[in-house]
């Protein structure tokens, strides 16, 4: 399998069924769950499309997988549901990668509709989706085939169902395998990651809605304090030196001078420091002519702590 077949069935989460009868504005909802959100991990996807009765049904859908998600490495191997499978309903067991649920109207009275979902191959440069959903008592069996296709962009994955049933379907639900089956992985950054669904009705009509879930619980990076800088490296008595510095982020710093020779603090300057290049000018302007040691003390609001030194000589006058 390709490496991006392992994110065909997370990007199918938001895009079956839709309803019949236009009473209602045309407006599906997309809500996408992943469990664990911790990152760089292999989560379970849960996706669910809602619409209000009365709504028409949708005919296209399209859905954004955000970019970041990645498929495992190594990749997960997940048995190919062939075309004859697929007519006989009969796709191998080592080609199921989720379960699928619906509420739909036959007949004007709501009907649960389970089922499962499985990797159908590559068709035509295209991951092929395959979601069987059945309810045995009112004989309802429904095949519904999607195609996924990378984004040059950006690297991300979009999912298109076409020619969906023109039957109402006020939810439905496709939970997806996590590890050891999951075909998906976390991305490495924490922060919010945005589905998208483009939804065109049986009528014509277009609708759009998003879904965000959060990655969290990453390790908070180091607080990063570069080596700072002297200019003039050797100013002489009287005249001082600027100091500047690099800050990875804000943060509260503290500038102390030291005798090289006994360690009597002769200077000490507070700031607080952003994040970028930082300066204190005319540092050991009122210093005699000697050796000493420059401590930089960054401390961030969590307590996080960096520090650098560096040797200042102060010359004598002219």
């Amino acid at each position: 399998m390709r490496r991006s077949s392992h994110l065909v069935a997370a990007t199918a989460a938001a895009v079956l069924l839709a309803p019949a009868a236009a009473h209602a504005a045309y407006a599906p909802k997309l809500a996408v769950k992943i469990d664990p959100a911790t990152p760089s991990t292999p989560p379970a996807i849960t996706s669910t499309v809602t619409q209000a009765n009365g709504e028409t049904a949708s005919k296209t859908v399209r859905v954004s997988f955000p970019a970041g998600f990645t498929a495992p490495n190594p990749p997960v191997m997940v048995e190919i549901c062939t075309a004859e499978q697929e007519q006989a309903r009969a796709c191998p067991e080592g080609s199921q990668i989720g379960k699928a649920n619906a509420t739909a109207s036959v007949i004007a009275l709501p009907v649960e509709l389970t089922g499962t979902v499985h990797y159908g191959g590559v068709q035509n440069d295209k991951l092929h989706l395959i979601v069987f959903l059945d309810n045995a008592m009112f004989n309802q069996h429904v095949t519904v085939d999607g195609f996924v296709e990378v984004r040059p962009t950006d690297f991300g994955f979009d999912t298109v169902f076409d020619n969906l049933p023109n039957q109402l379907t006020t939810s439905f639900t496709l939970a997806l395998d996590g590890a050891p089956r999951s075909l998906a992985v976390n991305p490495v950054k924490c922060g919010d990651y945005v589905f998208g669904g483009a939804f065109t009705s049986q009528q014509g009509e277009q609708a759009t809605s998003t879904s965000t879930v959060t990655v969290s619980g990453c390790k908070t990076p180091p607080l990063v304090l570069s080596p700072p800088d002297l200019a003039p490296e050797r100013p002489r008595a009287g005249r001082g030196a600027t100091l500047t510095f690099q800050l990875s982020e804000d943060a509260a710093v503290i500038v102390a001078v030291k005798r090289q020779r006994g360690g009597k603090q002769v200077q000490r300057v507070m700031l607080t420091g952003h994040t970028g290049e930082n300066a204190v000018k005319r540092l050991g302007r009122k210093l005699k002519p000697g050796r000493y040691v420059v401590r930089v003390i960054a401390t961030a609001a969590d307590g996080r702590v960096a520090g650098q030194k560096l040797t200042l000589v102060v010359r004598k006058r002219r």
